[in-house]
């Protein structure tokens, strides 16, 4: 009843009384975090979590030459069992380098969920520069996306009509240099 009791105390103070809700685990953060996850499901959204895509099947009737793919499933390992998921629509949120999301070999960068296209240097010495303060081109990989949040191709074209991208695997950024992963 925290609304009652912010009231209660307003009240009783003579004041206004109001929380910052940080995220979990303060009380505040849980209490919006169960609003969120309310709203979604009010709204028919599904949020699944601990069960990773491990591949996904396009809709072969929606490809052509009048705009791009669309994803038709996901498939999910759930305890060695592959589960396909349909949507509507699909949000990719895995994470930057940290989280995994985006991924690097020798070679070239990518999103390894997809396959979308991150932007970088042919020569990987060109990831990184010798000031270890410095601006560093690999902090910024990830996804280009259009107004729509969808993933771009080399092109930049979209990758898919129903997937959108948000979070650190969005690329063009440098959170920790610019402060605004939180």
């Amino acid at each position: 009843r925290a609304d009652a009791v912010r009231a209660d105390l307003a009240d009783r103070l003579g004041v206004d009384v109001f929380e910052v809700p940080m995220g979990p685990p303060s009380l505040p953060g849980m209490r919006l975090e169960d609003l969120l996850y309310d709203a979604l499901e009010e709204r028919g959204v599904r949020v699944t979590t601990g069960v990773p895509v491990v591949d996904y099947e396009t809709d072969a009737g929606e490809t052509g030459p009048n705009g791009p793919e669309r994803i038709d499933r996901v498939v999910v390992d759930r305890n060695g069992s592959e589960i396909p998921h349909r949507a509507d629509q699909y949000v990719l949120a895995t994470g930057g380098l940290v989280g995994k999301g985006v991924r690097s070999e020798r070679e070239r960068v990518f999103e390894p969920i997809f396959d979308c296209h991150v932007p970088h240097a042919a020569d990987r010495y060109d990831w990184f520069v010798d000031d270890i303060f410095g601006d560093q081109p690999y902090a910024r990989f990830g996804l280009p996306v259009d107004r729509d949040l969808r993933p771009l191709d080399a092109g930049d074209e979209p990758e898919f009509s129903n997937l959108r991208a948000a979070g650190a695997v969005l690329g063009g950024y440098d959170f920790a240099a610019e402060k605004s992963g939180a």
